[in-house]
């Protein structure tokens, strides 16, 4: 049986944070691979650049670690009644461990989550963002009814916001694979 490490997200762009927290699963839960799942359309009002890009940056992000790599699923974002049933059919021996940050873990309830309690059968881990420290997401954790592994992020503030805001200094937040796919495709220009 693997332990097997799935990372939902817009990844727009994927950054040193999302790769950190990766390898940081992988150490401390001792995870065999994670897989980031790469959302074509996200929830909300959010509208990435197109998801080739964005996939294809998470490809070169994640080339040098045979342990981390990306799964194209079903569906155009990440849903328990659609994504969950296939990535367990994917992989039904195995154990799942779904990764979110702590900015997503927290807006989790069952109301805008339908089967919230289905994903619930599998290991939550949760990676600190910004001021969602582990007192808040423990908090959140137990309101909700889940056990959660929390990882501590050496790049709390990193942000994928940033990344795109800050057209002029990329190489600050994302690997230098990923810095120069964005300056060779003219992506996140200001």
């Amino acid at each position: 049986m693997r332990r097997i490490g799935l990372f939902p997200g817009t990844f727009d762009p994927i950054h040193e944070g999302h790769i950190e927290v990766a390898r940081s699963a992988l150490e401390m839960l001792g995870l065999d691979r994670i897989f980031f799942l790469v959302e074509e359309k996200p929830w909300g009002d959010k509208h990435p650049i197109e998801v080739a890009h964005r996939r294809k940056m998470v490809d070169v992000a994640t080339s040098s670690d045979d342990r981390i790599s990306q799964l194209v699923t079903i569906g155009d974002h990440f849903t328990i009644g659609e994504t969950l049933p296939s990535l367990e059919q994917l992989f039904p021996e195995d154990e799942l461990y779904f990764i979110f940050g702590a900015d997503v873990f927290i807006h989790m309830n069952p109301e805008q989550w339908p089967g919230l309690e289905e994903i619930f059968k599998h290991y939550i881990v949760v990676f600190e963002r910004g001021v969602l420290t582990e007192k808040r997401i423990s908090e959140h954790a137990r309101n909700i009814g889940v056990a959660t592994a929390i990882v501590p992020s050496t790049h709390p503030q990193h942000s994928s916001t940033d990344v795109r805001l800050e057209a002029h200094n990329k190489a600050v937040w994302v690997p230098e694979s990923v810095a120069l796919y964005i300056e060779e495709h003219s992506l996140y220009q200001a």
